[in-house]
């Protein structure tokens, strides 16, 4: 017969479980199967009276929370790491529950991701007492996975969210590689979103006005969904611009009667010298210098232009889609103006976007379906002090500027050290440096290439290993043996068949124009909105008697729904106010009301600046598609 205590233990265990279920059945399962980890778990009363976790590993004994006060050890563990901005915490370890219950005592916090590597832990915790204030929160979310930040939160967390990870400290102790695994995965992470955060911040107007700059082209012009499978079982090249390129180059255009090859942008010019011709360039930066790297090509004889189809992201800088004399694929864009677009456009089928074009030209490779991906170039490190391949746009342009003061050592120098340096070993056992933004590229073919379809191979010469691919040098693949092994010209003509065939739909040009009127109108009621904020601003920072009566709060808040109404619009005016947005959401708690209206007035000005940006591409676009719907714009070459 069971006593009062089992009883009483299983009725708290069943109603954790029954509230757990309601976050991750999955979860929930897990443990039903759960088996023992080769430690032991024991509850045991603390000075308080109030349970702790021992843990015997065999070697020691340790407890998961204070044998003295556990409640009073998790308000000083919450006290001493937390400052009040934090949007989202990761926490590794979830013990009995203590730190947590008082996270969601004593802040705010709207997310708290907790990742509890053992079940045995987990089902001890269950068992021991109530937890229905965590499960029933509303706030938290549990996993067992440490590397739940690899798959998850990139799309779980908005762009400007504050974030951060805490670690029990008993499980520093008991499990080492996981937590290892969880810090290397949120930091992983957090650098990824430091480095989109800044770059949208460089780039958030630029992207902007490119998109809009090439808005015919979205009806112009087909989509890379166009491209699926199209090489299905296919060997493919994804050629990067790492230094040790020099040393395949040579048997690269031996290699090409046997598989496509996918070029990043700065490598084609130097492989058209060498009388490589590309099958797809691809590009993805919208700065002005990059328009340089395709601009004036000339073709080889593989192709029926000579060129290899030009694959871009419809932010790239203008020129470079309308001087392109190739055949053109635009992809779709991770930005709210080209998505507006495509709305009425039609999707262009989405690509990896991971800061590199790299990414870019190996996610190519995938949708073509190509089978095996063969990397090349892609050393992620800067050999032998270099940082791109010879002959490249890069080096040239930084040989053309190199004088008997400064030589183009300096310049490598100022390169590297800009992207914080790093000594590692490569593949080969060499000492070379890398980069943050180089591990960044790294981590992500490391997360994307074991989950690919295809066989991944890297046969770059040089360069740092990544983990989950198979390194085989270009020689050793003997692509050059395999006499016959595609039907080349067979499969270029369906490619470029492909990309010819289609008009431009005038019924979807005239409902974007119609749509881009009723933008033009509320931005300029936006625009009059960021002015009128403006002056209320003002006034509440001049007032000697801060707003006594709520009146100016009041009218402010009534503009602030006002503007928040525009859908579209604020979306638009968000992609040009990052600094603004930034500065906002990264202000401390305890920010001085001064000081927060200062930042509200500098925002409602750029609201007004911004909406005045956006009404002079409107207009611009505009007058695009006018030309477009009316043929002007509108010639073979336009479809290709």
């Amino acid at each position: 017969m069971m006593n009062s205590e089992t009883m009483q233990a299983d009725s708290v265990y069943q109603n954790n479980l029954n509230a757990l279920k309601k976050i991750t059945p999955s979860l929930c399962r897990k443990l039903e199967d759960q088996t023992s980890d080769g430690n032991i778990y024991r509850s045991i009363d603390s000075e308080k009276g109030v349970p702790t976790i021992e843990v015997s590993t065999g070697k020691t004994r340790l407890l998961l929370h204070s044998k003295k006060d556990p409640l009073g050890e998790a308000r000083r563990f919450v006290r001493s790491n937390i400052n009040g901005n934090e949007q989202m915490i990761t926490v590794v370890g979830f013990g009995l529950g203590y730190h947590i219950e008082e996270l969601l005592r004593t802040t705010k916090i709207p997310v708290i991701l907790i990742i509890e590597p053992s079940l045995t832990i987990l089902k001890t915790a269950l068992k021991t007492r109530d937890l229905s204030i965590i499960f029933n929160s509303g706030r938290v979310m549990i996993t067992q996975d440490p590397e739940f930040t690899k798959h998850e939160l990139i799309d779980m967390v908005p762009p400007h969210t504050s974030i951060k990870l805490l670690v029990l400290r008993p499980y520093f102790h008991l499990f080492p590689e996981e937590v290892n695994k969880a810090q290397d995965t949120f930091f992983s992470f957090s650098n990824t979103r430091q480095i989109n955060t800044a770059t949208l911040k460089r780039f958030d107007r630029l992207w902007t006005k490119n998109t809009f700059k090439n808005i015919s082209f979205f009806f112009s012009l087909h989509g890379i969904n166009e491209l699926t499978n199209i090489l299905k079982g296919i060997p493919a090249i994804v050629i990067c611009a790492g230094p040790s390129l020099d040393a395949d180059l040579e048997l690269l255009g031996a290699c090409q009667k046997n598989c496509f090859i996918m070029a990043v942008d700065t490598t084609v010019k130097p492989l058209l010298k060498r009388g490589i011709t590309p099958d797809f360039a691809v590009t993805v930066d919208p700065q002005f210098i990059n328009s340089f790297f395709l601009s004036s090509v000339s073709g080889g004889s593989s192709h029926e232009s000579g060129l290899p189809v030009l694959v871009a992201d419809p932010a790239v800088y203008p020129s470079t889609l309308r001087n392109y004399k190739g055949p053109r694929v635009l992809t779709s864009s991770v930005f709210s103006p080209g998505k507006i677009i495509e709305q009425f456009a039609g999707e262009k089928g989405s690509i990896a976007a991971g800061g590199s074009v790299s990414v870019a030209a190996f996610d190519l490779a995938r949708i073509t379906g190509a089978d095996p991906i063969i990397l090349l170039g892609l050393d992620l490190s800067y050999g032998g002090g270099k940082t791109h391949f010879s002959g490249s746009f890069m080096e040239t342009y930084i040989l053309s500027r190199i004088n008997r003061f400064k030589g183009a050592q300096s310049y490598y120098t100022r390169y590297i050290k800009e992207g914080h340096p790093a000594l590692l070993s490569d593949k080969n056992g060499n000492i070379v440096y890398s980069d943050k933004r180089l591990l960044l590229y790294r981590s992500w073919f490391e997360n994307q290439a074991p989950g690919t379809a295809s066989r991944v191979i890297n046969a770059t010469a040089g360069g740092l290993n990544i983990e989950g691919i198979e390194n085989i040098p270009l020689k050793e693949l003997r692509l050059t043996d395999l006499d016959d092994l595609i039907s080349r010209k067979e499969l270029e003509k369906r490619i470029h068949d492909l990309l010819k065939t289609g008009t431009v739909d005038i019924s979807r040009v005239s409902k974007i124009n119609d749509y881009l009127v009723s933008v033009e109108s509320n931005l300029k009621e936006l625009k009059a909105l960021g002015i009128r904020a403006a002056d209320f601003s003002r006034e509440l920072i001049s007032s000697s008697k801060i707003d006594p009566d709520n009146k100016i709060r009041e009218e402010l808040d009534k503009l602030d729904k006002r503007i928040l109404s525009f859908k579209d619009e604020s979306q638009l005016i968000s992609m040009v106010l990052q600094s603004s947005i930034n500065e906002i959401v990264n202000m401390p708690a305890d920010t001085k009301e001064k000081e927060v209206l200062d930042t509200s007035l500098k925002l409602y000005r750029s609201i007004e600046e911004g909406a005045g940006f956006l009404l002079d591409l409107i207009k611009y676009s505009k007058k695009k598609l006018n030309k477009l719907a009316s043929g002007a714009e509108f010639t073979n070459r336009n479809i290709l």
